[in-house]
């Protein structure tokens, strides 16, 4: 097989687990209550915490920013933090190689249907760029890429949110992840083209390309298997097989960055 050829069976295997976000990932994603500690922790207190991070960081309530979403899927966090400054005006970019969910995005004046590591946007073009939870469905390569891209467009500011695995011996936690995905036990959850960096690896990227960052938070987030279970709408077996693989790592360090352009 070609390099180029390679590269489109690729790109289509990636495109295809993409699109496998499970069935209720939109509702997920809009933070929709949820009695789910680790879901509210995960997705419900997104919209308040960037919003309040962006809020914090304005000043001109006249000026139109530009504010871009990568990995946007049907824009619900867009949305939610549109919702939450009124007061704020902003011209709205979406990014995501998904088509079809962009279709639906409403919270985007403009969409853009594109891999999050080559994104067609000018240097320095967005005063507020938002990415929740990209970077895992990415290679090593393109996790590294994606980084110095949104560096490379950022005028202002960047908000990164990330989970992944622990820091120490990582390598134990990503095992666990990588029986889960594999969709051997459960086929709803296969998934392909990803990698889940840990916290020290994100960072020292960053500082190998002098990118100009800041660590804003970082915690422990137990029982992920709840995100699974609720995305892909689990049956009971599967629900506890899902706990049952992940074992003593049922859990995710949720880490959330600023990249000031």
């Amino acid at each position: 097989m070609t390099e180029n050829k390679k590269g489109i069976e690729y790109l289509n295997n990636k495109i295809g687990s993409l699109k496998n976000m499970g069935e209720k990932a939109s509702n997920i994603f809009k933070g929709e209550s949820n009695d789910s500690l680790a879901m509210n922790k995960l997705y419900n207190e997104s919209t308040e915490y960037f919003s309040n991070i962006i809020k914090d960081k304005l000043s001109n309530k006249d000026k139109i920013y530009k504010l871009a979403d990568f990995g946007s899927f049907r824009g619900e966090l867009l949305g939610n933090i549109l919702d939450k400054l009124p007061d704020y005006k902003f011209s709205t970019t979406a990014v995501d190689i998904n088509e079809d969910a962009l279709k639906e995005n409403l919270s985007a004046q403009e969409k853009i249907v594109a891999t999050l590591d080559k994104i067609p946007l000018e240097d320095k073009s967005m005063d507020i760029i938002i990415c929740r939870y990209a970077l895992q469905w990415n290679n090593i390569e393109e996790q590294q890429k994606i980084l110095k891209e949104i560096a490379r467009i950022t005028k202002g500011f960047a908000i990164i949110q990330y989970a992944g695995p622990d820091n120490n011996n990582p390598d134990k936690w990503r095992e666990k992840i990588d029986d889960l995905l594999t969709g051997k036990e459960i086929s709803k959850l296969r998934r392909a083209g990803y990698y889940f960096s840990s916290r020290n690896e994100i960072e020292g990227w960053m500082k190998e390309n002098k990118i100009n960052f800041e660590r804003l938070m970082e915690r422990k987030v137990k029982n992920v298997s709840d995100v699974f279970i609720k995305k892909y709408n689990l049956n009971d077996n599967e629900s506890l097989k899902t706990k049952e693989i992940l074992g003593d790592k049922n859990y995710i360090i949720q880490t959330t960055w600023l990249i000031i352009g």
